[in-house]
């Protein structure tokens, strides 16, 4: 949201704000990696 703001307002995205989009998208994407990892092992181990 707050690059679509900075888009229309400015027409030009900060890359400091850029930084900060892919680190948030880097720990989602790694937090759910591990609970997808977990959840493989414990089927394994159940099996």
């Amino acid at each position: 949201m707050m690059v679509a703001y900075q888009v229309l307002t400015i027409a030009d995205v900060a890359n400091g704000l850029l930084m900060y989009v892919a680190q948030a998208f880097l720990l989602a994407g790694s937090i759910f990696g591990l609970d997808y990892y977990i959840k493989k092992i414990k089927d394994d181990f159940q099996s």
